[in-house]
């Protein structure tokens, strides 16, 4: 559609010409203007309101983020269980056939810890890879450490039989266990002193197992504190001592079974009432009893055993 304009000094109507230029120069700001708020509405949009195909993204991207949380805590709960395991390999098995522990292998990263909740799925892969990496080699130790516990019992079927691995009273006679391994204050001379042993309260005559096989070397009253006691070695640096008998029941140089019948729980020697003083000792030196006793009883006898020892407020008995 043309346009027109009238020649007032002529009136002489003619066609008006466009100047393109101006035309778009004049209509440049508004241009620019609406581009402007068309983009800032866009990019407004886009942020708020995501697509439907980001919504199916982000979706999937928190049921990844769920699910590797979910296998984390896994991880962590295993590394706990594995720990536990570790412990047991070292201060019981590792210890009953004097072997060095594997504590210093065990030096590395903690495992386990909370996941962030972010859209950030290489950070949770490569959390995740690095915890099963690291429970991966604890495992390899671990069980690198029972086959050498498996070579060794093989390998020494004598010392199997012979280490102090059950409990020196059967376990329905054991009235409480009164006295742990460790430091504490005398019952009689009131004063510090190293307890080497434990003590086992039972009745009079209770009787008394030896715990390994071994020679007797010394049944006697002659040891001062011990009352009638009784010595077994076993080979292998382990000895075993049984004191405050009422009645020992076997001779010096008499060769004993675990499980043998040796004597019956007294009060001889400094003692205010019965029960049984027993000590292992391994290389000369004495090492805590209650390590040896695990193969004898369940986890929660076991532990049972430690609380009733550590929980005891008295100590009646030398």
């Amino acid at each position: 559609m043309k346009k027109y304009y009238i020649n007032l000094e002529t009136l002489e109507i003619r066609p008006r010409k466009i100047n393109i230029k101006k035309f778009i120069l004049r209509r440049l700001p508004y241009l620019i203007t609406i581009f402007s708020f068309s983009i800032i509405l866009t990019a407004f949009l886009i942020s708020y309101f995501p697509t439907p195909t980001e919504m199916k993204l982000l979706s999937k991207n928190q049921q990844y983020i769920h699910s590797f949380k979910q296998l984390n805590r896994k991880i962590s709960r295993l590394n706990k269980q594995l720990s536990q395991i570790a412990n047991d390999d070292n201060n019981v098995y590792r210890n009953i056939f004097g072997l060095a522990n594997t504590s210093s292998l065990y030096l590395h990263a903690g495992i386990g810890g909370q996941v962030e909740n972010e859209f950030n799925s290489d950070k949770i892969i490569k959390k995740t890879d690095l915890n099963l990496k690291l429970i991966a080699k604890q495992i390899s130790i671990q069980a690198s450490s029972f086959n050498e516990l498996i070579q060794v019992i093989n390998d020494k079927e004598l010392m199997a039989s012979s280490i102090p691995a059950i409990l020196p009273l059967a376990r329905k006679t054991i009235i409480r266990f009164s006295s742990p391994f460790g430091w504490r204050i005398h019952p009689i001379y009131h004063v510090l002193r190293f307890h080497e042993g434990i003590d086992i309260t039972a009745s009079r005559g209770t009787p008394v197992y030896a715990t390994g096989d071994g020679l007797v070397v010394r049944a006697d009253a002659s040891a001062h504190g011990y009352g009638n006691h009784i010595r077994i070695a076993h080979g292998f640096g382990y000895v075993t001592l049984y004191a405050h008998l009422s009645k020992i029941l076997v001779k010096p140089g008499q060769f004993v079974h675990r499980g043998d019948l040796i004597g019956l729980v007294g009060s001889t020697g400094l003692s205010t009432a019965p029960h049984l003083h027993y000590e292992v000792r391994f290389n000369g030196k004495p090492v805590n009893p209650v390590n040896f006793y695990y193969n004898d009883m369940t986890d929660k006898e076991y532990q049972m055993m430690i609380e009733q020892a550590k929980n005891a407020n008295t100590h009646a008995f030398e």
